[in-house]
């Protein structure tokens, strides 16, 4: 089966789907498989003087760092790991 056929396929049935519940996240695609390894592991740190726990920039690192990170061409996924709930 040709993977990239099957990929616009997949995408252009969900592409038809009129909404989703409200509490639910829209489908994800990823032909990434399950074994991939991580290339690179960047860790937030906080610096002396700074009075926030490194937890209150979660919302940040997913929102803003992790979207851009999963622009780069050749990125096929990134995880967000370690974060503390605030």
């Amino acid at each position: 089966m040709d993977l990239n056929r099957t990929l616009i396929e997949v995408m252009n049935r969900l592409s038809q789907v009129p909404s989703y519940p409200e509490d639910a996240n829209e489908p994800v695609i990823s032909t990434v498989d399950g074994d991939a390894h991580a290339v690179a592991w960047p860790c937030i740190v906080t610096i002396e003087g700074n009075k926030l726990i490194v937890a209150e920039y979660s919302d940040f690192v997913k929102e803003v760092v992790q979207s851009r990170i999963e622009q780069i061409a050749g990125v096929a996924k990134s995880a967000l790991l370690g974060t503390k709930r605030k």
